[in-house]
Protein backbone atom coordinates (compact mmCIF):
# COMPACT_ATOMS: atom_id res chain seq x y z
CA UNK A 1 0.00 0.00 0.00
CA UNK A 2 3.11 2.45 0.92
CA UNK A 3 4.03 1.71 -2.80
CA UNK A 4 1.11 2.55 -4.21
CA UNK A 5 0.47 5.91 -2.56
CA UNK A 6 3.62 7.52 -2.83
CA UNK A 7 2.88 7.06 -6.77
CA UNK A 8 -0.30 8.82 -7.03
CA UNK A 9 0.14 11.95 -8.45
CA UNK A 10 -2.56 15.37 -7.49
CA UNK A 11 -5.15 15.65 -10.48
CA UNK A 12 -6.13 19.07 -9.64
CA UNK A 13 -5.14 22.09 -8.27
CA UNK A 14 -8.60 23.24 -6.10
CA UNK A 15 -7.98 25.64 -3.00
CA UNK A 16 -9.85 24.79 0.10
CA UNK A 17 -9.73 27.96 1.77
CA UNK A 18 -9.89 28.19 6.16
CA UNK A 19 -10.09 31.20 7.81
CA UNK A 20 -6.35 31.07 9.14
CA UNK A 21 -4.89 30.29 5.36
CA UNK A 22 -5.07 28.34 2.46
CA UNK A 23 -4.79 24.66 1.28
CA UNK A 24 -4.29 23.71 -2.09
CA UNK A 25 -5.02 20.04 -3.27
CA UNK A 26 -1.70 19.08 -3.55
CA UNK A 27 -1.38 20.27 0.16
CA UNK A 28 -4.33 18.29 1.28
CA UNK A 29 -3.15 15.22 -0.81
CA UNK A 30 0.91 15.26 0.74
CA UNK A 31 -0.66 16.00 4.50
CA UNK A 32 -3.07 12.83 3.42
CA UNK A 33 0.12 10.60 2.49
CA UNK A 34 2.09 11.83 4.82
CA UNK A 35 -0.30 10.61 7.59
CA UNK A 36 -0.94 7.16 5.42
CA UNK A 37 3.23 6.84 5.77
CA UNK A 38 2.84 7.31 9.56
CA UNK A 39 0.08 5.18 10.41
CA UNK A 40 1.24 2.07 8.30
CA UNK A 41 4.74 2.71 9.95
CA UNK A 42 2.56 1.91 13.39
CA UNK A 43 1.57 -1.19 12.38
CA UNK A 44 -2.09 -0.29 10.43
CA UNK A 45 -1.52 -0.92 6.83
CA UNK A 46 -3.61 -4.19 6.28
CA UNK A 47 -6.33 -2.02 8.13
CA UNK A 48 -6.35 0.53 5.35
CA UNK A 49 -6.10 -2.11 2.83
CA UNK A 50 -9.34 -3.26 3.66
CA UNK A 51 -11.29 -0.48 1.85
CA UNK A 52 -9.17 -0.36 -1.57
CA UNK A 53 -11.11 -4.18 -1.87
CA UNK A 54 -14.61 -3.12 -0.35
CA UNK A 55 -17.20 -2.69 -2.69
CA UNK A 56 -21.34 -2.86 -2.23
CA UNK A 57 -21.70 -5.98 -4.67
CA UNK A 58 -19.37 -8.25 -2.49
CA UNK A 59 -22.03 -8.18 0.92
CA UNK A 60 -22.64 -11.27 2.23
CA UNK A 61 -24.57 -12.25 4.98
CA UNK A 62 -22.05 -12.77 7.38
CA UNK A 63 -20.21 -9.70 6.27
CA UNK A 64 -22.89 -8.09 7.06
CA UNK A 65 -23.54 -9.21 10.37
CA UNK A 66 -19.91 -9.34 11.45
CA UNK A 67 -19.79 -5.50 10.51
CA UNK A 68 -23.03 -4.95 11.87
CA UNK A 69 -21.64 -6.38 15.43
CA UNK A 70 -18.72 -4.61 14.91
CA UNK A 71 -20.17 -1.23 14.66
CA UNK A 72 -22.93 -1.92 17.31
CA UNK A 73 -19.85 -2.55 19.91
CA UNK A 74 -17.84 0.38 19.30
CA UNK A 75 -20.55 2.75 19.47
CA UNK A 76 -19.89 4.44 22.89
CA UNK A 77 -16.64 1.84 23.56
CA UNK A 78 -13.16 2.53 22.70
CA UNK A 79 -12.04 1.08 19.69
CA UNK A 80 -9.21 -0.84 21.23
CA UNK A 81 -11.19 -2.56 23.82
CA UNK A 82 -13.64 -3.72 21.48
CA UNK A 83 -10.61 -4.93 19.32
CA UNK A 84 -9.47 -7.53 21.83
CA UNK A 85 -12.65 -9.51 22.24
CA UNK A 86 -14.22 -9.06 19.47
CA UNK A 87 -12.72 -12.68 18.18
CA UNK A 88 -14.02 -14.24 21.20
CA UNK A 89 -17.37 -12.42 20.67
CA UNK A 90 -17.30 -13.75 17.17
CA UNK A 91 -17.11 -17.22 18.13
CA UNK A 92 -20.25 -17.20 20.29
CA UNK A 93 -21.48 -16.69 16.71
CA UNK A 94 -20.09 -19.37 14.75
CA UNK A 95 -17.94 -16.57 13.12
CA UNK A 96 -20.99 -15.03 11.49
CA UNK A 97 -21.37 -18.03 8.86
CA UNK A 98 -25.37 -17.77 9.04
CA UNK A 99 -27.92 -16.32 10.14
CA UNK A 100 -30.04 -19.48 10.32
CA UNK A 101 -28.05 -21.16 12.55
CA UNK A 102 -27.69 -17.74 15.22
CA UNK A 103 -31.71 -17.81 15.16
CA UNK A 104 -31.41 -21.71 15.91
CA UNK A 105 -29.30 -21.35 18.99
CA UNK A 106 -30.20 -18.17 19.85
CA UNK A 107 -29.81 -18.76 23.62
CA UNK A 108 -26.63 -20.03 23.94
CA UNK A 109 -25.02 -17.25 21.41
CA UNK A 110 -26.63 -14.98 23.84
CA UNK A 111 -25.37 -16.37 27.31
CA UNK A 112 -21.80 -16.83 25.77
CA UNK A 113 -21.54 -13.15 23.97
CA UNK A 114 -22.86 -11.39 27.33
CA UNK A 115 -19.80 -13.36 29.29
CA UNK A 116 -17.51 -11.69 26.54
CA UNK A 117 -19.56 -8.15 26.16
CA UNK A 118 -21.73 -7.53 29.14
CA UNK A 119 -24.69 -5.58 26.88
CA UNK A 120 -27.72 -7.72 27.01
CA UNK A 121 -29.36 -4.91 24.72
CA UNK A 122 -26.91 -4.91 22.33
CA UNK A 123 -25.78 -8.66 21.88
CA UNK A 124 -29.85 -9.39 21.53
CA UNK A 125 -30.10 -6.75 18.59
CA UNK A 126 -27.72 -9.03 17.16
CA UNK A 127 -29.59 -12.17 17.74
CA UNK A 128 -32.38 -9.76 15.98
CA UNK A 129 -30.76 -8.39 13.01
CA UNK A 130 -29.90 -12.40 12.47
CA UNK A 131 -33.55 -13.45 12.75
CA UNK A 132 -34.55 -11.18 10.60
CA UNK A 133 -31.97 -11.86 7.91
CA UNK A 134 -32.93 -15.30 8.40
CA UNK A 135 -36.45 -15.00 7.83
CA UNK A 136 -36.18 -12.44 4.87
CA UNK A 137 -33.04 -13.08 2.94
CA UNK A 138 -30.66 -10.52 2.64
CA UNK A 139 -30.65 -9.39 -0.83
CA UNK A 140 -34.85 -8.83 0.27
CA UNK A 141 -33.53 -6.84 3.07
CA UNK A 142 -31.13 -4.52 1.02
CA UNK A 143 -33.67 -3.83 -1.40
CA UNK A 144 -35.82 -2.19 1.35
CA UNK A 145 -34.79 1.10 0.13
CA UNK A 146 -31.69 3.25 0.35
CA UNK A 147 -28.42 1.44 1.99
CA UNK A 148 -28.96 4.64 4.55
CA UNK A 149 -32.68 3.86 5.00
CA UNK A 150 -32.24 -0.07 5.59
CA UNK A 151 -28.87 0.82 7.46
CA UNK A 152 -30.98 3.74 9.74
CA UNK A 153 -33.67 1.06 10.92
CA UNK A 154 -31.30 -1.67 12.58
CA UNK A 155 -31.05 -1.49 16.22
CA UNK A 156 -28.11 0.66 18.49
CA UNK A 157 -27.54 2.53 14.69
CA UNK A 158 -27.62 6.28 14.39
CA UNK A 159 -26.51 8.88 11.98
CA UNK A 160 -22.76 8.63 12.82
CA UNK A 161 -23.11 4.79 13.34
CA UNK A 162 -25.28 4.28 9.58
CA UNK A 163 -22.10 6.10 7.74
CA UNK A 164 -19.73 3.93 9.94
CA UNK A 165 -21.59 0.94 8.86
CA UNK A 166 -22.21 1.67 5.55
CA UNK A 167 -18.63 2.70 5.12
CA UNK A 168 -17.59 -0.67 6.20
CA UNK A 169 -19.88 -2.60 3.57
CA UNK A 170 -17.91 -0.91 0.97
CA UNK A 171 -20.23 2.29 0.44
CA UNK A 172 -18.41 5.84 -0.91
CA UNK A 173 -18.86 7.28 2.73
CA UNK A 174 -17.28 8.83 5.81
CA UNK A 175 -18.37 8.58 9.52
CA UNK A 176 -18.87 11.95 10.94
CA UNK A 177 -17.81 11.10 14.26
CA UNK A 178 -15.43 13.78 16.78
CA UNK A 179 -12.21 12.88 15.73
CA UNK A 180 -13.21 13.17 11.92
CA UNK A 181 -16.06 16.03 12.73
CA UNK A 182 -12.90 18.30 14.86
CA UNK A 183 -10.30 17.89 11.36
CA UNK A 184 -12.94 18.82 8.90
CA UNK A 185 -14.08 21.76 11.09
CA UNK A 186 -10.20 22.97 11.44
CA UNK A 187 -9.49 22.46 7.79
CA UNK A 188 -12.01 24.49 6.40
CA UNK A 189 -14.88 21.81 5.73
CA UNK A 190 -19.01 21.38 6.15
CA UNK A 191 -18.32 17.83 6.91
CA UNK A 192 -15.74 14.69 6.84
CA UNK A 193 -17.73 13.35 3.83
CA UNK A 194 -16.67 16.51 1.93
CA UNK A 195 -13.36 16.62 2.55
CA UNK A 196 -12.68 13.04 2.53
CA UNK A 197 -14.29 13.42 -1.01
CA UNK A 198 -11.71 16.02 -1.57
CA UNK A 199 -9.13 14.07 -0.70
CA UNK A 200 -10.33 11.08 -2.46
CA UNK A 201 -10.31 12.73 -6.13
CA UNK A 202 -6.75 14.13 -5.66
CA UNK A 203 -4.83 10.65 -4.69
CA UNK A 204 -7.97 7.90 -6.18
CA UNK A 205 -7.82 6.34 -2.50
CA UNK A 206 -11.77 5.15 -1.95
CA UNK A 207 -13.36 7.29 0.35
CA UNK A 208 -13.57 4.74 2.74
CA UNK A 209 -9.71 4.28 2.59
CA UNK A 210 -9.33 8.17 3.33
CA UNK A 211 -11.49 8.08 6.15
CA UNK A 212 -10.24 5.58 8.19
CA UNK A 213 -6.47 6.98 7.24
CA UNK A 214 -7.51 10.49 8.75
CA UNK A 215 -9.53 8.61 11.97
CA UNK A 216 -6.70 6.48 12.64
CA UNK A 217 -4.24 9.47 12.83
CA UNK A 218 -6.13 11.16 14.56
CA UNK A 219 -6.16 8.83 17.04
CA UNK A 220 -2.59 8.24 17.63
CA UNK A 221 -1.89 11.97 17.05
CA UNK A 222 -1.07 14.20 20.02
CA UNK A 223 -2.94 17.10 18.30
CA UNK A 224 -3.75 16.40 14.84
CA UNK A 225 -5.74 19.22 13.85
CA UNK A 226 -2.65 21.42 14.34
CA UNK A 227 0.00 18.43 13.01
CA UNK A 228 -2.78 17.60 9.72
CA UNK A 229 -2.63 21.58 8.86
CA UNK A 230 1.16 21.87 9.36
CA UNK A 231 1.44 18.50 6.57
CA UNK A 232 -0.81 20.60 4.26
CA UNK A 233 1.46 23.91 4.06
Amino acid sequence: MAAYARSCQARGNRRVRRVEGQYTSEGLARAYLKALSTIENEGFAAEIDTFFFARPGRITEPRFLREYAWVVLNSGFRESVVSKLFDAFSSCFFEWQSAQRIVDTANFCEQSALRVFGHAGKVRAIVDVARVLAQHGLDSVLSAGSPQTVVAKLPYIGRVTTAHLLKNLGVSMAKEDRHLARLAASMGFASAQSLCECISDVVGHPVGAVDTVLWRFSTISSQPCSQFALLAQ
